[in-house]
């Protein structure tokens, strides 16, 4: 009834696992963090998931997930406390990594994105939505993204979590129609 994926890259292992999923009508599940094969997959295979019952879950994991839902809660919190009118204009979540460790998948797929780059960064600001405006916001996100920042926590200049650069479109993406352009 339901797949559970976590091959990586998905980019080069992903495809064919996710179309049979689609034909047999099977529940999809992911954990990856390449937006742009997501946004290709969802362009070729949407209507035909559709057609077959089958859903297709992807970013089910620390890429992805706990953006999303902290920006669904501040939505949340905030429309409960003005009746809906706040308007969220940026978010920012902090995540220690302990000694600094990249995970191998992650590696593996930066070194496969490497030499289809420009392919690969606008197919992150694509992912944001058809909206014109949402482009926009997701490219100035994504290069405000790379800047280090002072962080009072720990009293130093910190550097970008490597999981923002698929964070940052998917959460556009999932929230485009609440965010303020």
């Amino acid at each position: 009834k339901v797949l559970v994926s976590a091959v990586g890259p998905y980019t080069l292992l992903g495809e064919t696992i996710f179309q049979a999923c689609v034909q047999q009508g099977t529940h999809y599940v992911d954990v990856t963090g390449e937006v742009d094969w997501v946004g290709g997959m969802k362009q070729r295979y949407q209507e035909d998931a559709r057609r077959s019952g089958s859903t297709l879950c992807s970013f089910s994991g620390y890429d992805c997930v706990p953006c999303d839902i902290m920006l669904y809660l501040t939505r949340k919190k905030l429309s409960a406390c003005d009746g809906g009118s706040a308007v969220i204009t940026s978010l920012e979540n902090v995540c220690y990594t302990p000694n600094g460790v990249f995970p191998r998948g992650t590696i593996r797929t930066t070194i496969s994105k490497l030499p289809e780059l420009s392919t690969f960064i606008s197919g992150l600001v694509r992912y944001a939505g058809s909206d014109g405006r949402f482009h926009w916001r997701t490219a100035i996100a994504l290069i405000r993204w790379l800047l280090p920042k002072w962080s009072p926590e720990f009293g130093a200049f910190t550097i970008p979590n490597y999981m923002g650069l698929c964070n940052i479109p998917v959460v556009y993406g999932s929230h485009n129609t609440y965010l303020k352009c």
